[in-house]
């Protein structure tokens, strides 16, 4: 059976234009994320609370424990109703999904209207909300930053794509633009990750 293979021409084009889309849709991602972040800090959106009504279980993950079998984890989908500080806007039917604990029916919680993308939503307000969507935020820089190294070397559509490829492909770089632009933008992904993410979730308290 005969091998199927893309033209010369053809490779480099698809390959450019999926490192592109990449680099588009991982900045995308971390400024829906960084947004996010904003509005769990109060920064901006909404300020309001939310009375939980009922909440059930979203998601169990399975994670090994030493010395036993499996340690399940669950996350949590809480409905009820929130109201705005201002008392001008009142949603009975809110809900607030994800959330790591499965809180007792009639309790009040600090939240926010999410107001970041179209159809809103509510997120919890505070520090533990705030910081793992400001993580979020920073891997979609880094996601396009490792993008844009493939997108401006050309190692995926011009070499076997292999490790070696790559290393060989980044040595290549040095003293050039790309070498100190990927850097950069690497530089600042991993700061925002070990820095940035916590001291914006524990400074921004909006």
């Amino acid at each position: 059976m005969p091998r199927f293979s893309l033209p010369a021409a053809i490779k480099p084009f698809l390959g450019q234009c999926v490192a592109s889309l990449t680099i588009a849709a991982a900045l995308l991602f971390g400024v829906v994320f960084f947004t996010k972040g904003l509005t769990a800090t109060g920064v901006i959106g909404t300020h309001g609370s939310f009375t939980v009504g009922e909440c059930s279980v979203h998601k169990v993950s399975n994670t090994g424990r030493k010395g036993g079998g499996p340690h399940s984890t669950h996350t949590f989908d809480c409905t009820g109703t929130f109201r705005a500080d201002d008392g001008k806007f009142v949603d009975g039917k809110a809900a607030i999904n994800d959330v790591e604990k499965r809180f007792p029916e009639e309790v009040v919680l600090p939240a926010q209207k999410d107001e970041s993308t179209p159809g809103g939503g509510y997120l919890m307000r505070g520090s533990w909300s705030a910081i793992p969507k400001f993580l979020g935020a920073f891997t979609g820089l880094l996601i396009a930053d490792i993008a844009l190294f493939f997108l401006l070397t050309g190692v995926l559509w011009k070499t076997d794509g292999s490790w070696q490829a790559v290393g060989a492909a980044w040595r290549a770089t040095k003293g050039t633009a790309t070498r100190v632009i990927v850097l950069v933008l690497a530089a600042a992904a991993v700061f925002g990750l070990f820095v940035v993410s916590p001291v914006l979730g524990a400074a921004l308290k909006g």
